[in-house]
């Protein structure tokens, strides 16, 4: 930073500008909802804009990190609602998983299935949970896959007290399959 200031004159670091400019977003807005792919400082800035306001409404974490080694990214959801990060009556969901695999297969579900997922909603706090479960349910067959209509939340399998139809589970699973094989297909068409 140094060296290119010189080269570059005019950059200027401002974290103090930066952690004011979060927080009031946060502070401002009417519903908060926080997805952090992978984890560290921004996590922690994050969060920590989300206890101005009492706590995000919704919240998924993706990383890889786990909560033995004490580290921000490693803590489990939890922690943060003890701490007023994330609302109490939250769903906060942390997937387990490298983020840059599984970033990029949430966004492909959520692109192909927002209609039906708005359609399953009862509450706005509920959106990334049911991506998760959409995307979770496709993962394996629906006859080897006896948890349909459950979700992943704090390592633990629970059932969705939204949805937990059966039929829907299949249907979105069979789509899920179409859509990645019509996907396939035009990519194979490419090259």
């Amino acid at each position: 930073m140094y060296f290119h200031s010189f080269r570059n004159p005019g950059l200027v670091v401002d974290i103090v500008s930066d952690l004011r400019r979060l927080n009031t977003m946060a502070v401002k807005a009417v519903q908060s909802g926080v997805i952090i792919v992978g984890g560290g400082v921004i996590k922690h800035h994050i969060c920590n804009a989300n206890l101005m306001r009492n706590g995000a409404d919704f919240s998924v974490f993706i990383n890889t990190a786990s909560e033995y080694d004490g580290s921000d990214s490693g803590a489990r959801p939890d922690e943060a609602v003890s701490w007023g990060k994330i609302k109490k009556d939250a769903t906060p969901v942390k997937v387990y998983a490298e983020a840059s695999l599984v970033f990029p297969i949430l966004w492909y579900h959520y692109l192909v299935f927002s209609p039906i997922v708005w359609l399953m909603l009862r509450s706005g706090e509920q959106g990334a949970q049911n991506i998760i479960y959409a995307a979770t349910e496709s993962v394996t067959t629906p006859e080897r896959n006896p948890l349909t209509g459950y979700f992943v939340s704090n390592v633990k399998m629970r059932r969705s007290k939204y949805h937990f139809d059966e039929e829907t589970s299949v249907r979105l699973w069979e789509e899920s399959v179409r859509a990645i094989a019509e996907a396939d297909e035009r990519a194979d068409g490419r090259h």
